[in-house]
């Protein structure tokens, strides 16, 4: 029955040490070097909501329905990666999805952008 306790307590710390990898930052801040497409068009993208947002061009609404939107895409992309590696073909897939995104947004903004005098 001891054994059996110590080494349950083993394989849990042995667990809890390897976690920190399984809660890997996903987002990218300020100070962290972007690298590949595919996170160089989702920092922008996520730069660019956020500006919309802040400046008046997409309302709240507007933004939550774009971050579940752009949610969608990035859990598309884990899901390529984990089932079996990011292909080629996966990759431009998802790099079109992110075009098609960012062009709605885009579009969206315009819509809301006063007209100047």
């Amino acid at each position: 029955m001891y054994k059996k306790l110590c080494l349950s307590v083993l394989v849990a710390s042995a667990l809890m040490s390897n976690a920190g990898a399984c809660f890997a930052q996903d987002e990218i801040n300020d100070n962290q070097p972007v690298k590949g497409p595919l996170n160089k068009t989702e920092a922008r993208i996520r730069l660019k909501m956020q500006r919309d947002f802040k400046t008046g061009l997409i309302d709240s609404d507007q933004l939550a329905s774009f971050q579940r939107d752009f949610s969608g895409i990035l859990t598309h992309e884990e899901e390529l990666k984990t089932g079996g590696g990011m292909t080629k073909s996966g990759e431009e897939s998802i790099l079109k999805q992110l075009a098609e995104f960012e062009a709605r947004l885009d579009k969206q903004a315009g819509l809301n952008k006063s007209p100047k005098k």
